[in-house]
């Protein structure tokens, strides 16, 4: 076995076995030594785990439509369909390499790639975990013996990612004047959200088993069912118990005696009846969730606290909300500062 220069500058491998040199390779030359040098230990690597080199030359384009049916039954519709999606940033060169042939390298190019086109770091990272799956899946199924995404970090992007935009209390209070003149349920929808931080399809497919009045009211989060998907688990696994706020108890207890809660289950329905594009001043209905957390960290909830009642699998993710905490949380400390340097009573 041997990595040569070649006279062209490119580097060889040859990987020779019993007097003759073994078939399987695929792409024999590489830019750099370093290339070549991995490629020739995923060879080895195969032969010694009992993987026919040759499965390394059915090229990705073959085997993505495979992996896609394979994930289809095995995860959340949801993510499946997320996982076809991301397959759209794959460069049509990885696209015609045999799945052997993929280098590290060249992943990192296809992610650095995106930055340079402006992707979000969101997407970028998704797409990420989209590749290492799938070739986790070919190390499994044992086409290859290594999986080239692993070690591979994210690159920097030159734009920010989509950033939330929670309502103030006042924003939102002047909001709900408005939306119950459209739609006084739909409004009322929009309140208890911002009351209860529930994503859309938590909303959706909440019923009223999943409340409870006593000894105190509270929601039990455990199944969002996505619009056009089936019926799946929380984001972070777990179920999650929300404490229900007085100003949003009435209408709820309203809705007790319906099939679910929310008594408009398709977002463009309520986006339509609130006429949303036009009086949510370019929020999302996600946002509701975001207004939800901050007004939780306003009120004086500790990040424990808020992270049990968000479901957020750890504190990092909850930290994000202090920096939006704004005006509120300016008037609510100062509202504690003046009454902390109230003058003692004099006796």
């Amino acid at each position: 076995m041997s990595v040569n220069k070649r006279p062209n500058g490119k580097w060889r491998v040859q990987i020779k076995q019993h007097g003759s040199y073994l078939p399987g390779l695929g792409r024999t030359t590489f830019d750099t030594k370093k290339e070549a040098e991995a490629a020739e230990r995923r060879f080895l690597a195969s032969i010694a785990g009992g993987i026919d080199p040759r499965s390394g030359q059915i090229t990705v384009g073959e085997l993505v439509p495979e992996w896609i049916r394979h994930r289809e039954t095995t995860v959340a519709h949801k993510t499946a369909q997320g996982d076809r999606n991301s397959f759209v940033w794959l460069s049509p060169l990885i696209r015609k390499l045999g799945v052997g042939q993929v280098t590290t390298g060249q992943i990192a190019e296809n992610l650095g790639a995106m930055a340079k086109d402006g992707k979000a770091r969101a997407t970028i990272t998704r797409f990420r975990a989209t590749l290492r799956s799938f070739f986790g899946w070919c190390v499994d199924n044992k086409y290859i013996a290594a999986n080239p995404v692993i070690g591979v970090k994210v690159p920097k992007v030159a734009r920010a990612s989509k950033e939330m935009r929670p309502y103030s209390r006042a924003e939102l209070d002047q909001h709900l004047r408005t939306w119950r003149g459209l739609d006084e349920e739909c409004a009322n929808m929009v309140a208890f959200m911002a009351a209860t931080g529930l994503r859309w399809s938590e909303m959706r497919e909440l019923r009223p088993s999943d409340v409870r009045l006593l000894p105190y009211p509270v929601l039990i989060v455990s199944r969002p069912q996505p619009e056009n998907a089936p019926v799946k688990g929380t984001k972070s696994g777990k179920s999650r118990r929300v404490p229900v706020a007085a100003d949003v108890l009435p209408w709820l207890e309203t809705r007790m005696g319906e099939e679910y809660i929310a008594p408009v289950r398709w977002v463009k329905t309520f986006h339509r009846r609130l006429d949303w594009a036009n009086t949510a001043d370019g929020r999302t209905t996600h946002d509701l969730r975001h207004t939800a957390i901050t007004s939780w960290l306003v009120d004086g909830l500790d990040l424990t606290q808020v992270r049990s009642m968000a479901g957020h699998s750890d504190l990092t993710t909850t930290s994000r909300y202090v920096h939006w905490l704004g005006h509120d949380a300016d008037l609510a400390a100062l509202e504690r500062l003046n009454a902390a340097r109230q003058p003692a009573p004099v006796a």
